[in-house]
């Protein structure tokens, strides 16, 4: 979200005070860092996130370990459309914002009714999880190149090696 606020104000300056190249690929760039960083959150909740839970709150917290790796993974999901939302809205162009909004909301509502009565809290997570996955990714059907620039992280090495 951090990322997307910082970029709103290049949006709105594309063609006059940016290229729009330019701004894309710092979009680009700002979005492998978190996707980076939600890959490193992930892996660091699945290996200490049961003695986090213990530290920080009591033993009847660890219940929520699981339901969390799995919202940690659709969160990137959520980040592909923060980032794009506010370009396309920068460019006036709401339309793709409202098809994607509604494929997370039927996709959500779909799995939660498939998947709640036999998995419970677990269905409802992996429902949430695919739907803001699946949001993410139909915005970027949007927007030329953006998914494959979002997880290609070969560019944050490359441009600190540079």
């Amino acid at each position: 979200d951090s990322a997307g606020n910082v970029l709103y104000p290049r949006f709105l300056k594309i063609g006059t005070k940016y290229e729009k190249d330019e701004v894309v690929g710092e979009m680009n760039y700002y979005a492998q860092i978190v996707f980076l960083l939600n890959i490193i959150a992930i892996i660091g909740f699945a290996c200490l996130g049961n003695i986090i839970l213990n530290i920080l709150y009591a033993e009847v917290y660890k219940v929520v370990f699981l339901p969390v790796i799995i919202l940690l993974i659709g969160n990137q999901g959520m980040v592909y459309f923060k980032l794009l939302s506010r370009y396309l809205a920068s460019q006036n162009n709401w339309k793709p914002l409202y098809y994607s909004l509604a494929v997370g909301i039927i996709i959500n509502v779909g799995f939660n009714f498939l998947l709640i009565p036999k998995f419970g809290l677990i269905g409802a997570c992996v429902a949430t999880s695919f739907s803001f996955i699946s949001c993410g990714i139909f915005i970027s059907l949007f927007v030329k190149g953006s998914l494959i620039g979002f997880i290609n992280i070969v560019n944050v090495y490359k441009k600190h090696m540079l």
